[in-house]
C-alpha cells in the first residue's frame, strides 16, 4: 500500500501543478485581452469624410428600426449603446456595440453584451456593419435626405437579406426564404 499511497500522492500534486499552471496562463490571456482591448478603445478614432458622426447616428437608428425588440438608447462617440426585450417582453437587457477599430471605422465591431444567450445584438452589429461598410466605400448610393440607401439601378422592391442567415429573399417576402426568419421593414 505505501507504493500505491506514494503514487496516489505524486499523481495528486502532478495534476495539481498542471493545473496551477493552466489557471496561470488562462489569467496570463485575460490581462493580454484587456490591455489589448484598451489600446484599441484608448486609440483617438476620427470618422472618415464619407462617414460622419452624423451619419453614424443615423445609420444606428436606422438599424434599430429593423428589430422590434430593440432600441438605440444612446450613441458615444463610436459606441452604440442598445436596450432590448426577451421574447416575452418581461426582461430588458443592455448591450453596446463598438466600432472603434484601433482608430478607424472598418465596420469591425466588439459586442458587450449583458445576455449572452440574444443573438439580436449581434445581428444588429452585422446590419450596422454592412451598413457603415456601403457608406465608406460609397458601392450604394446614399440620400442623406431620406435616409435611404439605394442601388441606381434597383427595382422599387429590392431583395431582403436575411440578418440572421444573409440568404437574399424577394423584396415582397414576409419570411427569409433559406431560415424562416421574420423579415421587419
Amino acid at each position: 500500500m505505501a507504493i500505491e499511497d506514494l503514487l496516489f500522492g505524486t499523481l495528486l500534486v502532478g495534476g495539481s501543478l498542471i493545473g496551477i499552471a493552466a489557471l496561470r496562463k488562462n489569467h496570463k490571456d485575460i490581462k493580454e485581452r484587456k490591455l489589448e482591448e484598451a489600446r484599441r478603445k484608448n486609440t483617438p478614432c476620427s470618422f472618415p469624410p464619407s462617414l460622419t458622426y452624423d451619419d453614424f447616428t443615423k445609420l444606428a437608428k436606422k438599424t434599430a428600426k429593423q428589430f422590434k425588440r430593440l432600441k438605440v438608447s444612446s450613441i458615444d462617440n463610436t459606441t452604440v449603446f442598445l436596450r432590448y426585450s426577451s421574447q416575452s417582453g418581461i426582461s430588458k437587457y443592455n448591450a453596446s456595440v463598438d466600432y472603434n477599430d484601433y482608430g478607424k471605422i472598418t465596420g469591425e465591431y466588439w459586442i458587450k453584451n449583458e445576455n449572452n444567450d440574444s443573438q439580436l445584438p449581434e445581428a444588429f452589429a452585422k446590419a450596422m456593419k454592412e451598413m457603415i461598410i456601403c457608406k465608406i466605400n460609397e458601392d450604394q448610393s446614399y440620400s442623406s435626405t431620406s435616409n435611404t440607401f439605394y442601388d441606381s439601378a434597383q427595382e422599387k422592391n429590392p431583395p431582403k437579406k436575411c440578418l440572421l442567415c444573409g440568404y437574399e429573399s424577394p423584396g415582397d417576402s414576409i419570411f427569409c426564404a433559406k431560415c424562416g426568419n421574420k423579415f421587419y421593414n
